[in-house]
């Protein structure tokens, strides 16, 4: 059993449906039947739209039929409860910038050339400003 108490989608009661009697309202049901967090609640809603486009590519339903989860909205929680949010919106300063620098040049280079360099590269393209 995982942490989690979660079950396979294959184990669940709605794969006893027939994908093309699949409705909206089915996969609400299935994403709020839990206490899940927002961004398991999106992968959740993804699975199902990549359940269903491959059943529309391999030609097990007609194309012209509405994805089931295109009026699905997953709203934001207004409190995040994740332990990393908290770092969000934090920056370093210079200083910390060139100490971290440093640190991964001169110590850590030798014992892990690659990390290193990625997270120099990561440091000087601006992703995080």
């Amino acid at each position: 059993k995982n942490r989690t108490s979660e079950i396979s989608l294959y184990d669940h009661e709605l794969s006893k449906h027939l994908i093309e009697h699949l409705e909206p309202q089915h996969i609400r049901d299935y994403i709020n039947e839990k206490e899940r967090s927002y961004s398991v609640k999106r992968v959740i809603k993804r699975m199902f739209t990549y359940i269903w486009s491959y059943a529309v590519e391999k030609g097990y339903l007609p194309g012209d039929k509405l994805i089931p989860t295109k009026n699905i909205i997953i709203k934001r929680p207004t409190k995040i409860t994740n332990k990393g949010a908290q770092y969000n919106n934090k920056r370093f300063t210079e200083q910390q910038l060139e100490a971290i620098w440093l640190n991964l040049i001169q110590k850590r280079q030798e014992k892990f050339p690659f990390s290193s360099m990625a997270l120099c590269l990561y440091l000087v393209t601006g992703v995080r400003e």
